[in-house]
């Protein structure tokens, strides 16, 4: 049995830098990843302001276009994404609209075809830890 090659770009812990992702994903279509994979803390953070309302205003304004713009110029990609400890479980639907809409597939405890040998699935909680927010822990 002959073993087909699946090119997988992983990344995590890009907490909404734009330039970051434009590399990712100029990285994933230079090397023509048959799946980009995008591991937690996906969201800005600041120590100023409204947390809450600045993740969804970047989940409108910037991810899902971004997203929208690679999955068009890069149909036969597999995309997958999860939130992480530093990101609002509160803004979860605003990426689940970018999964109806068919930009990327939601990993958080889901399991997906990655091609016709392998599974993918991922796990967004984290063990109990000294960080103000809590949305993804559990003991």
């Amino acid at each position: 049995m002959s073993l087909k090659k699946h090119i997988v770009l992983y990344a995590a812990d890009i907490h909404g830098s734009v330039s970051l992702y434009e590399a990712i994903f100029d990285k994933a279509a230079q090397e023509n990843v048959n799946s980009l994979v995008i591991g937690g803390d996906i969201l800005p953070k600041s120590p100023a302001g409204n947390m809450i309302e600045l993740q969804r205003e970047f989940l409108k304004t910037q991810f899902i276009p971004m997203f929208k713009k690679f999955k068009e110029e890069n149909p036969s990609t597999n995309i997958f994404v999860m939130m992480g400890n530093d990101d609002f479980k509160i803004n979860l639907p605003y990426l689940e609209e970018g999964e109806q809409k068919e930009y990327f597939r939601l990993l958080d405890m889901k399991v997906h075809k990655l091609n016709s040998q392998f599974n993918i699935c991922g796990y967004s909680h984290v063990s109990p830890l000294p960080f103000l927010m809590k949305d993804w822990q559990k003991h």
